[in-house]
């Protein structure tokens, strides 16, 4: 026990002297930013509205409730189409595990990668986002000549964005993966898609 605990002081005290340790959680605008995100709430959202009249929910009876959920809803229906509307100005990709789990949608657009809420991979020691012009990661010497590494992933769990660099032709890439640099492995790839 008493080791368990000293490991625990140790963690939060290299976490608070980490110069990331600054909060990090997003507002919920912040999240809105990133096109899946969006999508997936507001589709939460015109749910969990429209549960309210599949259960005769006794709030309805109150006509300003009623009105306020009402509008609410179309609002969120509107930001639901927007969202998929931006997504379409993009690139995609479906992400599937080769060597380890690996689920999630990811959206190229205006220079940003954006991973959606649903995104999930196991965790390793060195896992690496890497953009390339090759269609099959599996089919060639990987990483490749093409290949761009964009950085570490941030987190192997839920939505985050990344700032691409001007430079790269977004037009010619194929294919993203995530590469664990410190294992020489291919966690799994995502071919993207207009």
């Amino acid at each position: 026990m008493k080791r368990f605990l000293t490991i625990s002081v140790l963690s939060l005290l290299i976490a608070a002297c980490s110069p990331q340790s600054k909060n990090l959680s997003m507002t919920l605008a912040e999240r809105l930013q990133n096109p899946l995100f969006a999508e997936q709430y507001a589709k939460m959202m015109v749910g969990r509205l429209t549960e309210l009249a599949i259960d005769k929910d006794p709030i309805l009876e109150n006509e300003e409730k009623r009105k306020m959920i009402e509008d609410t809803k179309n609002t969120w229906m509107e930001a639901d189409r927007e969202a998929r509307r931006i997504q379409r100005e993009g690139t995609k990709a479906e992400l599937i595990g080769v060597k380890e789990y690996l689920v999630g949608e990811i959206l190229i657009l205006n220079h940003m990668l954006y991973f959606g809420p649903t995104f999930e991979t196991d965790p390793g020691p060195g896992l690496s986002i890497v953009l390339s012009e090759v269609v099959d990661p599996r089919e060639v010497e990987f990483p490749d000549a093409t290949s761009i590494n964009i950085g570490p992933l941030n987190s192997p769990y839920g939505q985050q964005r990344y700032a691409l660099d001007k430079t790269i032709d977004i037009s010619v890439l194929r294919t993203i993966a995530l590469w664990d640099t410190e294992l020489d492995r291919l966690y799994g790839f995502g071919q993207l898609y207009k």
